[in-house]
């Protein structure tokens, strides 16, 4: 969505916002989510497994995206 409003609207503004509004939905609805998913155990094993995918699920997040951004500089049909 973001993407096609960039297109529509060129310009600093429209991702200034698209990227608040992002933000935004990411830490009110995706957050919450992702806490509740976790199945009931000890706080041990719950510290250990929340640090672990809160490092390497930013880390892969991180790396998709830059993967997907090099294909679409690569590619310049897609720009």
């Amino acid at each position: 969505v973001a993407t096609l409003l960039a297109y529509g609207f060129p310009s600093l503004w429209t991702l200034f916002i698209a990227t608040a509004l992002l933000k935004a939905l990411t830490y009110s609805l995706n957050e919450p989510a992702l806490e509740m998913l976790y199945l009931p155990t000890s706080n041990d094993i719950k510290f250990k497994a929340k640090a672990w995918i809160d490092v390497v699920g930013a880390r892969t997040a991180k790396a998709l995206g830059s993967a997907i951004n090099d294909a679409v500089q690569g590619n310049p049909g897609l720009r």
